[in-house]
């Protein structure tokens, strides 16, 4: 079975460290281990890197109608082309 992540991926094939990253850390942080947490209305960019490869998503973080402080997150993710190698 296969755990995806806030940022869409689905697990790590390679057992290899991933390396996240936000561009804007008072919009949304990301945790070591991909989960997204929004932090403050605005648009924000979480990239994952690993051997020399990355992979982003653009999250936009707005007020829910219920109030101002009550946020929530929608990610906006390109639809992946998987390869697999046949040995």
């Amino acid at each position: 079975m296969a755990h995806g992540d806030a940022a869409g991926s689905v697990g790590n094939p390679t057992d290899q460290p991933v390396t996240w990253a936000t561009s804007d850390t008072t919009v949304a942080t990301v945790s070591q281990e991909g989960m997204v947490t929004g932090v403050g209305v605005g648009v924000v960019t979480i990239t994952a890197t690993s051997q020399g490869q990355n992979g982003a998503a653009t999250v936009t973080v707005t007020p829910e109608s219920d109030g101002p402080e009550d946020l929530r997150a929608a990610v906006a993710l390109p639809r992946p082309k998987l390869k697999s190698a046949i040995h």
